[in-house]
């Protein structure tokens, strides 16, 4: 785990009081956001993605909340059941695939069940050695997920946007030429049936995080760059090249590893009563 600065410490602080005090027993916590992408400024927030584990009955009875944002003093999180991680991940969502690509801030498990947090650890080394796969576990909606954001960025990039805070249009522009590089890269490797260096397609990439800080410093709209973004990166085109490749069962099956890996991750993650 990365060396902690005094925000992100202060932050975990808080966070561990609020879930103590919510009685949420057993999770795994993930840093995420401008902090992960080296977007922070001295204003940023830091951001956690609590992946918590519901009970047998919560399970069964699907009486259970899918997704929860709370905003702490020190931080924002957001809480995600286990069963929505795994709908996420295989709907291909590449905001919490690349979380991955990291070991967590914390293994919680407040009531010292040394088998629950052995479980909890074992899941979460599955999910970091194994998470230049993940990305196969979506058969293709990775590349989906990545163009639909990119079409709702479009949207925000506009003169009438007022940017405020982080969301400046350079952190705007970031993910979407982001998104942009995760799935031509991705869809590169189907095309040539290559399941190699995919380090190089999801965070932390420093070579191509380097690339994009250089829209962090851009506050205000501008025309210029952000047509210069779109002729280079153009999400249409992608978008034809991923239907061309649906149209011909480029994605019509799981491979035999990322089958594997579903059930790994699905023995290793817990449940209790």
């Amino acid at each position: 785990m990365k060396k902690l600065n005094n925000k992100e410490e202060i932050g975990l602080k808080c966070l561990k009081k609020y879930l103590n005090d919510e009685n949420y027993k057993y999770f795994l916590v993930y840093e995420t956001g401008s902090q992960l992408q080296s977007l922070a400024t001295e204003t940023s927030d830091v951001d956690f993605y609590v992946f918590y584990v519901p009970t047998k009955l919560e399970l069964l009875t699907q009486n259970m909340e899918k997704e929860n944002f709370v905003r702490l003093e020190n931080c924002e999180v957001k809480l995600i059941a286990i069963p929505e991680l795994f709908h996420l991940i295989m709907k291909g969502d590449p905001n919490i695939i690349e979380t991955f690509f990291q070991k967590p801030f914390m293994i919680g498990s407040y009531q010292d069940n040394k088998i629950m947090y052995d479980k909890l650890f074992k899941l979460s080394e599955c999910l970091y050695e194994n998470r230049n796969l993940l990305v196969y576990l979506s058969n293709g909606r990775f590349i989906r997920s990545c163009i639909w954001m990119m079409r709702s960025n479009t949207k925000k990039l506009r003169p009438s946007k007022r940017y405020m805070g982080n969301g400046t249009f350079g952190k705007t522009l970031f993910e979407y030429v982001k998104e942009y590089l995760y799935a031509s890269k991705f869809l590169n490797q189907i095309e040539h049936k290559s399941h190699e260096n995919l380090e190089n397609i999801i965070f932390p990439n420093q070579k191509t995080l380097e690339l994009l800080k250089n829209y962090k410093s851009i506050k205000k709209y501008n025309r210029k760059v952000r047509n210069d973004v779109f002729i280079k990166y153009n999400y249409k085109k992608l978008n034809q090249e991923y239907r061309f490749a649906r149209n011909n069962h480029k994605f019509d099956s799981l491979s035999k590893k990322a089958k594997m890996l579903l059930d790994k991750l699905v023995e290793d993650t817990p449940v209790y009563y």
